[in-house]
């Protein structure tokens, strides 16, 4: 019985996971702000640092593994939950629960980076430009370093309108207020307190002026290139520590706030009762037919501004849905069957909302570039060629991951997740799709599942679902269960509802198909709400051997 691909991934190579999760924090700022004693004071890092001269000429960074190899396999269960085996994680986790001490950072390696200073002269920063592009470009969070015992942020103002063009969307901008210990105060109050290596009174009320200051600065320079807020700012002092774990701390918050999420929506940790996935994914198809002619027949695929087009569009259409109907957008995709665009994206999404999502992960969509010109087709056959030539190769048998399985957790626990895995396996994934006539549902499941579903036009108006069982190209079958086409009369949908129910819940997923270049929704926004509240109501499918 075979395992997850992804799990069988982790265990075979967990270097390489832990790479491809890395999360990385670079610190920038002017010259002799303290960015190299600020990182040794949060990391533990020995680099050079000089009040005098600026120590940092080039790029410099370290790395940090977090995690045993028994964590990364933990973390991969709770992976797991996310696929719908939720009692049988939530069993297996629970052992681990006190001493899992990973459980707030769900990144397995940071990486952190210290740029070289602007401001230390002109020619230095034309010199360095390449190096901040490069690096700004791959921060996850990036702490800019300012001080406090300074007005003039004219050089941070200029830097940051030339890199945030360079910012990823994502990006979670820090600014590091360093040196408040030198923070000024009025006369005849006092300054910091050297004994108990904190500020005084009179600077900590200075403080939130000191914010407010430097934060209307920082945001007009922004313009809304990424969100940005008060509560971003930390003071700090990298000499006397003060401050410095609050800055650790709002560096990592990201990360935290995504894990601790991902734990309290299935009540680990919490009094709560797990909450389980909606198995549902709204997919708009057809976003073909947004441009036309932006479409280039010889590639396969939209032009720039046909491509920026269909995601404006779509974008419209996910926010109308996602409050309209009240669902989250990670249950929605688009793309076109038609064309095979953005399969890949659709089958991702089917993956994380599915009961059984892992029996799906080696599915592979047709191929786009089968539709595009020769030439093209053939570059990106050699290109795959390539990849695959540098990709792992596959030496360890189905036995020895379970044996190297063993010895990251207990047998009982390894025998218990086969057992569960072994039962699921048995059952094929069960598929409900629905939509309007004309939206493209069969034309979907082929593309999609690799499959080659045949059927005849049926009268409009038909009560009877066609289901169809078909093997996978990677082994393995899918039950597909084409429901009838809702929205012709109130007196059809009527009747329609009572097939609905009654397959619905037994579904390990619904997929639900509209047009993307449609414009009216009503119809489907409350078909969304009614799929909603069956599988609310059924939170795990209907199984015959229940």
């Amino acid at each position: 019985m075979p395992l997850p691909s992804w799990l069988t991934k982790i265990i075979r190579s967990p270097a390489r996971w832990l790479e491809k999760d890395r999360l990385t924090v670079v610190f920038f700022g002017k010259t002799g702000v303290g960015k190299s004693s600020t990182l040794n004071a949060l990391f533990g890092l020995n680099w050079d640092t000089d009040p005098a001269i600026a120590c940092t000429k080039k790029p410099q960074f370290a790395d940090f593994p977090v995690g045993s190899r028994k964590q990364v396999v933990t973390f991969a269960l709770y992976l797991l939950i996310d696929d719908g085996l939720h009692r049988l994680a939530l069993r297996l986790l629970q052992y681990d629960l006190d001493t899992f001490k990973y459980a707030d950072f769900p990144y397995h390696q940071l990486r952190v980076v210290d740029l070289p200073g602007i401001g230390e002269t002109s020619a230095a920063d034309r010199k360095y430009m390449a190096y901040y592009k490069k690096w700004v470009a791959k921060a996850d969070v990036l702490v800019w370093i300012t001080q406090a015992d300074t007005r003039a942020y004219k050089r941070d103002e200029i830097f940051l309108k030339k890199l945030k063009p360079f910012f990823k969307s994502s990006l979670s901008l820090i600014l590091a207020l360093n040196k408040i210990d030198c923070l000024e105060v009025y006369e005849g109050q006092k300054g910091f307190d050297i004994d108990k290596r904190q500020p005084s009174p009179d600077q900590l009320k200075l403080i939130p002026e000191k914010i407010d200051d430097i934060y209307g600065i920082f945001q007009n320079a922004l313009d809304g290139a990424i969100v940005f807020e008060k509560s971003q700012i930390v003071p700090y002092t990298s000499f006397y520590s003060w401050g410095l774990e609050s800055l650790r701390t709002k560096i990592l918050a990201r990360s935290s706030k995504i894990m601790k999420s991902f734990l309290n929506k299935f009540g680990i940790g919490s009094a709560k009762p797990p909450e389980i996935p909606l198995r549902l994914v709204v997919g708009l198809n057809q976003v073909d037919k947004i441009t036309p002619d932006g479409w280039n027949e010889k590639l396969n695929k939209p032009e720039k501004e046909a491509k920026n087009e269909i995601e404006r569009r779509c974008k419209d259409v996910i926010k109308k849905l996602t409050k309209e109907a009240e669902i989250n957008d990670t249950n929605l995709e688009y793309y076109s069957a038609l064309k095979r665009y953005r399969l890949i994206n659709l089958l991702n999404k089917i993956i994380q909302n599915a009961y059984v999502g892992f029996k799906l992960g080696n599915i592979n969509p047709k191929d786009p570039f089968e539709l595009a010109d020769p030439e093209a087709k053939k570059y990106a056959d050699e290109q795959r060629k390539e990849m695959e030539k540098s990709s792992d190769q596959k030496v360890s048998s189905e036995n020895q991951i379970l044996k190297q399985l063993e010895e990251i957790i207990s047998k009982d626990e390894l025998n218990r997740l086969t057992s569960k895995l072994q039962q699921e396996a048995e059952l094929p994934p069960k598929v409900a799709v629905i939509g309007q006539s004309g939206v493209g549902k069969t034309t979907t499941i082929n593309n999609l599942f690799n499959a080659d579903l045949k059927t005849s036009p049926t009268t409009v108006g038909t009560t009877q679902p066609q289901t169809k069982e078909f093997t996978l190209s990677t082994g393995g079958t899918l039950t597909v269960i084409d429901l009838p086409g809702y929205g012709r009369s109130e007196k059809e949908d009527q009747e329609y509802d009572k097939i609905y129910q009654d397959i619905i819940p037994s579904c390990d997923l619904i997929l639900l198909v509209l047009q993307a270049d449609a414009k009216d929704f009503a119809d489907d926004i409350e078909m969304i709400q009614k799929i909603k509240k069956w599988l609310q109501d059924c939170p795990t499918p209907k199984r015959e051997t229940n």
